[in-house]
């Protein structure tokens, strides 16, 4: 009988010991993902902060997707000219870095978003100078694939032709955009993309 309430006893500090540790292990994940959630939250805050205020800063055009995606089809050239270049502000844009390239000792910056609505992708080619490159380069480090990180851009266009543009053996019809970056801003991670298709 003894022997029996000493088993018992033992199997029971045993699982008392199992839920503890249990327990404790649930908690600290909890509260590691919690303290991941609110250092994320803050830094979407912080991106959004420092976005409306490159935007105030230039008073960049922040409704032009939505207008060239109300007629939920391909644009034409001359509408993109209307929003983009004859109503003489710049853009704020959001989308994910593809190239750089030095043309003429000329850094020119290769971003590509694809507006979902409007059935068509746009590449911009932005002319930058060498304070947003060393931004471009020092962004995201850790990256396996840093060119796909994302930015909010404001440009001042100055160009826009309708191409159709070959790639890895698919073809698509979209927009060449080119003009002068005059901010950018690393918000890869910090930023809901949804409505701008990345």
């Amino acid at each position: 009988m003894k022997n029996k309430n000493l088993q018992r006893f033992i199997f029971l500090a045993i699982a008392l010991v199992v839920a503890i540790w249990f327990g404790k292990n649930k908690y600290t994940e909890w509260k590691i993902e919690k303290d991941e959630k609110i250092q994320t939250a803050k830094k979407q805050e912080d991106m959004e902060r420092l976005v409306k205020q490159m935007v105030l800063k230039y008073n960049a055009n922040t409704e032009w997707p939505d207008r060239i995606s109300d007629n939920k089809r391909i644009p034409y050239s001359i509408e993109l000219q209307d929003i983009m270049i004859r109503e003489n502000r710049p853009i704020l844009l959001y989308a994910r870095l593809y190239d750089i390239v030095n043309k003429n000792n000329k850094f020119m910056v290769h971003f590509k978003m694809h507006l979902s609505k409007a059935a068509t992708s746009l590449v911009f080619i932005l002319e930058c100078n060498l304070d947003q490159i060393k931004i471009i380069k020092e962004a995201n480090p850790q990256s396996m694939w840093p060119v796909f990180g994302k930015y909010a851009i404001i440009a001042k266009v100055s160009e826009i032709q309708k191409q159709e543009h070959q790639e890895d053996g698919d073809s698509w019809k979209g927009f060449i955009i080119s003009g002068k970056c005059l901010d950018l801003l690393y918000v890869s991670r910090y930023y809901d993309f949804k409505k701008w298709g990345l």
